[in-house]
C-alpha cells in the first residue's frame, strides 16, 4: 500500500510541476524568487531563459512541498538513496 501512495504523491507532484510556474516574461516574476534562482544559479536572472527560471522554481517547490522550507522525509531518503523497507537485505 506504501509504494500506491508514494506512486500517487509522485502522479501529484508531476502534474502540479506542469502548472505551477508558468511565467512568460522575466518582469512577472516576483522579487523574492527572482533571488532565489540568482542564488542558486550564480548569475542575474535576466541571463537565464524564462523557462528555465520556470522550471526550477517548479521543482523547488515540489521539493519543499510541504511549506515548511524543509524536504519531506521521503524526499530526504531518496536524496540520499536510503531505502523504506522492512524487509531486512540479508537472508
Amino acid at each position: 500500500m506504501l509504494r500506491h501512495e508514494e506512486y500517487m504523491r509522485q502522479k501529484e507532484r508531476e502534474l502540479n510541476m506542469e502548472k505551477k510556474f508558468n511565467y512568460t516574461d522575466h518582469s512577472e516574476v516576483t522579487d523574492v524568487e527572482l533571488s532565489l534562482v540568482e542564488d542558486c544559479a550564480g548569475c542575474p536572472a535576466h541571463m537565464l531563459d524564462i523557462q528555465e527560471i520556470n522550471e526550477f522554481l517548479t521543482e523547488y517547490h515540489n521539493h519543499f512541498d510541504d511549506g515548511d522550507g524543509q524536504p519531506s522525509w521521503e524526499q530526504e531518503w531518496k536524496d540520499f538513496g536510503e531505502v523504506n523497507s522492512d524487509e531486512p537485505d540479508y537472508i
